[in-house]
């Protein structure tokens, strides 16, 4: 069966959706499909509802949830499209199934990627540059980091180039822009809750450049729109 098939299999029977927990009542445990699904990028453990979390948390400590009742875990976010975060730089994809005639969850770390995105370099000089580019990711989460690419990219004045892209896994990351044989860094984070960096500027003055990036800006990939 295919994964979105054996969702929809795995989390029949809801048939309208409201804001938040539409059926709840006091003292009651709210039915699965009362809540609303959640798609953002990630939703940390203990914002989960509570049924939802024990699902989770079970399948995490003893390596999987079986139930025969309908589970809340895909009713409660995308399973395709959202992890589960347990800690600062700890995420999980959750996978569901209906083998042996049971319902089961089972959760995989991971380090999320927001995909490949290149980094445009704005000339806002009166002259063509010759750029050098090195992009390095930083040591995080048992990574010693990596150097991503290395490239020469003719930039023509007032005007923009592109390094290819490259795949932003979450962490911390150093960009050394090179012009005129004067390096500049800039750092950012790869994070939910922030913009990926896609764009740095260059100008000058008073015979020196100026390299600088604007800053991210706040998205609510960090799981705060959800409204459980």
């Amino acid at each position: 069966m295919k994964r979105r098939e054996l969702l929809a299999a795995v989390g029949a029977g809801a048939t309208v959706t409201v804001a938040g927990c539409a059926s709840y009542i006091p003292g009651m445990t709210p039915s699965p499909d009362s809540y609303e699904q959640c798609d953002t990028f990630a939703v940390l453990e203990s914002d989960l509802p509570a049924p939802a979390q024990e699902e989770f948390e079970t399948a995490y400590r003893e390596g999987e949830y079986a139930s025969e009742d309908e589970l809340y875990l895909p009713n409660v976010i995308d399973v395709e499209e959202t992890y589960v975060q347990r800690g600062p730089e700890e995420y999980y994809t959750v996978d569901v199934s209906d083998r042996g005639e049971k319902n089961r969850v089972f959760v995989q770390p991971i380090r999320p990627s927001f995909g490949e995105i290149s980094l445009e370099l704005m000339n806002e000089t009166g002259d063509d540059r010759t750029v050098s580019v090195e992009v390095t990711r930083e040591p995080a989460w048992n990574d010693s980091g990596e150097t991503l690419l290395e490239e020469t990219v003719e930039v023509p004045a007032n005007g923009s180039g592109e390094v290819t892209a490259f795949d932003r896994v979450l962490g911390p990351y150093r960009a050394a822009i090179s012009i005129d044989g004067s390096t500049y860094r800039v750092r950012w984070d790869e994070t939910p809750g922030l913009e990926s960096l896609e764009t740095v500027y260059i100008d000058s003055a008073d015979g020196s450049y100026e390299v600088s990036a604007p800053d991210q800006a706040e998205t609510d990939q960090d799981g705060s729109a959800c409204s459980w």
